[in-house]
């Protein structure tokens, strides 16, 4: 009888050992999967910061040669009668100089452009080509082709009036003109790290959920196991008294 007593008690024990081990390692699980997505939000939103960041200094690179304004005039000649030249008319608006300039038309350099334009610096340079009045100055803004270095050092060139291109080196040192990219609007201003539905990069980070119904669940089984094993002892007790 003893010996069907401590059978039966070591069987609740064991059961409820395992059911205790069960429920930890299920816990164990959920924790880290709710980690893994904790850091799957972090890692998110440093990517959108960082792409934001990198958003932001390609603005302020482009800024100064954004500014650089190019529009064409057609005057009329005063010695012929009906006849007229185009004429350039590039500002720079901005407060730094643009240095090293250079202007084409039509594959042609035009020898008496300025070398550079100083802050609001703006010049009307006449075009080495005849046309009549009322031509439409679209045409000859297509052929202009302007290099320039802005204050940063950086060398730009403005092909036909349009968007921007950005030079650099190529692996045997000669020079190329990287894609074509839109001149920036507006001012720059770095963008708030604060998203809309989250709190900033720089808060700590939250604290650990409270524990939720898993947790509750565990617990609750854990003390019905701790029950059953003091019920079946007392049985056994019984039994033997």
């Amino acid at each position: 009888m003893i010996a069907t007593v401590v059978a039966i008690v070591g069987a609740v024990v064991t059961v409820a050992s395992l059911l205790i081990s069960y429920l930890a390692h299920r816990h164990q699980v959920q924790r880290a999967a709710v980690l893994d997505q904790r850091e799957a939000r972090l890692q998110a939103q440093e990517e959108r910061l960082e792409t934001r960041a990198r958003a932001v200094d390609r603005r302020n690179d482009l800024a100064q040669a954004s500014m650089i304004e190019t529009n064409i005039t057609v005057v009329p000649s005063g010695i012929h009668e009906g006849s007229a030249t185009p004429h350039l008319k590039i500002a720079n608006p901005s407060n730094q100089p643009v240095l090293d300039l250079r202007i084409t038309y039509a594959g042609q350099h035009i020898t008496g452009a300025p070398r550079g334009l100083g802050p609001g610096d703006q010049r009307s340079i006449p075009l080495p080509v005849t046309t009549t009045r009322g031509e439409d100055p679209t045409g000859f803004l297509l052929q202009l082709v302007i290099d320039f270095t802005d204050a940063s050092g950086t060398r730009w060139r403005k092909e036909g009036g349009i968007g921007l291109q950005q030079a650099a080196s190529s692996p045997n040192g000669e020079q190329r003109w990287l894609p074509r990219e839109p001149p920036v609007v507006g001012p720059v201003t770095m963008p708030s790290a604060r998203r809309a539905d989250g709190p900033p990069p720089w808060a700590p980070a939250s604290p650990a959920p409270a524990p939720g119904p898993p947790a509750r669940r565990r617990r609750r089984a854990t003390l019905l196991a701790a029950l059953l094993l003091l019920a079946v002892l007392a049985i056994a007790i019984w039994w033997l008294t």
